[in-house]
């Protein structure tokens, strides 16, 4: 079961996607990304619909990923 935390490594390290990059791609701060990449938060609906349309990743590959991960922080 992949989690978004897996989702935004497999971004970042062939693409060489900065945090910066993500967070201005989406329109949040750096700050939001270093939290979802830490596992501290997951992108709310907005932010799922952009990541989707920036990345061109169907929406509910994002939110079965979201899910795996809160799934795994019960």
């Amino acid at each position: 079961m992949i989690t978004f935390q897996e989702i935004l490594s497999a971004l970042k390290e062939p693409y060489s996607f900065s945090n910066c990059y993500i967070a201005d791609n989406i329109g949040v701060e750096d700050e939001i990304v270093d939290l979802w990449e830490a596992g501290k938060a997951v992108p709310n609906a907005e932010q799922i619909r952009k990541f989707s349309e920036c990345f061109a990743l169907p929406v509910q590959i994002i939110q079965t990923a979201i899910d795996n991960q809160n799934k795994e922080n019960i």
